[in-house]
């Protein structure tokens, strides 16, 4: 994730964010910063995002990249 002023924030505070779908859905995800790493974070969420929606975005970026191949 990207987070504006990365470098004041520190491990353990609370983040908030919206993510957008290929299918323009949005969700708002919000949790707390694990690790920092420049300007990268690894964050655990509060609550999951559902298994469906991830299964679907999924879909959606295989259709519109059908010649990737995940190593």
């Amino acid at each position: 994730m990207l987070i504006p002023e990365l470098p004041h924030y520190k491990i353990g505070a609370k983040f908030s964010a919206v993510i957008e779908f290929a299918d323009k859905t949005q969700l708002k995800l919000a949790g707390r910063l694990l690790r920092i790493e420049g300007n990268k974070a690894i964050g655990a969420l509060s609550e999951p995002i559902d298994f469906k929606r991830i299964n679907e975005e999924q879909r959606q970026l295989k259709l519109k990249f059908p010649a990737y191949k995940p190593h």
